[in-house]
C-alpha cells in the first residue's frame, strides 16, 4: 500500500501484506482494506482491515463472514453491501449493513424481484439503491434507504455507477446526469451519457 505526496511525487510504502488486496475506502480514522470481492463470481468470506498509514499497521476487523460479492460503501464504524443468497447467488441481492466493529449483520433493503444495485450513500450516510424489473423497457426506480426497511422514492428510475454526495445534494448517472438537491425534486442537468462522476461540484 503506497501513500503519494502528489506535489513533491514522495512515495512512501506504509503497509505490505501477502492478501491479495484493494483500497476500499480513505476515511479519518484510516484506509480501509478489503479483498476485491466485485470481481469475484461466487459468493464467497469476506474480509476487511483497517490499516493506520501513520504506523504502518493494520488489523482485521471482518474475517470470514460471508457478505459479498457485491457493490459496497463504508462509512464510519459501517459497512454497505449489495450481496445475494448464497444459496441463490444469481438473485435479487439485498442490501446488508455490517457492523465494523463486531460483523454483525442486518438486512435494510430487499427487493423482491429482478435487480438492485447499491449507487453509494448520501451526505448523511443513508444508502440510496436503485431498482429493476425483468421487464422490458423498466425504467427502474431510485430509493433512499432511511433505516431498515423504510424507504424513500426519490426518483421513478434507476441509476448505475457510483453516486457523488455533496452540498448540492446527490449527483448520478444514467441517460445523462441528475442532480437530486436535499429537498428534491431530482432534475436532469446534463445530458451527456456514458462516463463516471468523478467527485464534487464546488
Amino acid at each position: 500500500m503506497h501513500v503519494v505526496n502528489v506535489a513533491t511525487g514522495k512515495d512512501d510504502v506504509v503497509y505490505q501484506s501477502a492478501e491479495v488486496l484493494s483500497a476500499a475506502s480513505f476515511r479519518p480514522e484510516g484506509i480501509y482494506l478489503s479483498q476485491p470481492s466485485i470481481l469475484a463470481d461466487t459468493f464467497v468470506p469476506f474480509y476487511m482491515w483497517l490499516l493506520d498509514p501513520a504506523t504502518g499497521s493494520a488489523h482485521k476487523l471482518l474475517g470470514g463472514t460471508s457478505v459479498g460479492p457485491g457493490t459496497s460503501a463504508i462509512a464510519a464504524g459501517t459497512f454497505w453491501i449489495m450481496a445475494t443468497d448464497p444459496n441463490n447467488p444469481k438473485g435479487t441481492p439485498k442490501l446488508l449493513r455490517v457492523d465494523l466493529s463486531d460483523g454483525s449483520q442486518a438486512t435494510w433493503f430487499e427487493p423482491t424481484g429482478g435487480f438492485a444495485q447499491l449507487l453509494g450513500l448520501d451526505g448523511l450516510g443513508h444508502p440510496v439503491v436503485s431498482t429493476f424489473s425483468s421487464t422490458n423497457g423498466d425504467p427502474g426506480k431510485t430509493w433512499l434507504v432511511t433505516a431498515a426497511n423504510t424507504m424513500l422514492p426519490i426518483a421513478d428510475q434507476g441509476f448505475t455507477g457510483q453516486l457523488v454526495a455533496d452540498g448540492h445534494g446527490l449527483w448520478l448517472t444514467g441517460n445523462g446526469v441528475f442532480l437530486r438537491p436535499p429537498a428534491g425534486p431530482i432534475r436532469k442537468v446534463s445530458t451527456v451519457v456514458g462516463g463516471a462522476i468523478l467527485g464534487a461540484c464546488g
